[in-house]
């Protein structure tokens, strides 16, 4: 009885292609992870990575990590009368945005 056992899956494991596993680098895969789980575009992404390492320049990598994902995290899909952004960027009053310029300075 032990001579018929079916060995047919080895012949379709040999024939099987293996897909080759490429490493991706800590910048790909932070902007890979900003694009799906945020929706970012690839630009979006490379610029939030810039912004999240002068962050982590100036307050090192724990609080870079703390405060770089509570500001993206923070996103409000509510009300749209206002930007979702002006009231984490701390912009948003009743009357429209109370006149803080924001920008991103090296």
């Amino acid at each position: 009885m032990a001579d018929k056992v079916d060995m047919s899956w080895v012949k379709k494991m040999k024939e099987q292609e293996i897909e080759t596993y490429i490493p991706i680098t800590k910048k790909e895969k932070f902007i890979q992870t900003l694009r799906q789980q945020y929706g970012f575009s690839r630009t979006e992404s490379e610029i939030l990575l810039n912004l999240y390492h002068m962050i982590e320049k100036k307050y090192g990598t724990k609080k870079a990590n703390i405060e770089f994902f509570k500001i993206v995290a923070s996103y409000s899909y509510g009300d749209k009368s206002y930007g979702a952004w002006q009231i984490v960027g701390g912009l948003y009053s009743p009357n429209g945005i109370n006149g803080i310029n924001v920008g991103i300075i090296e």
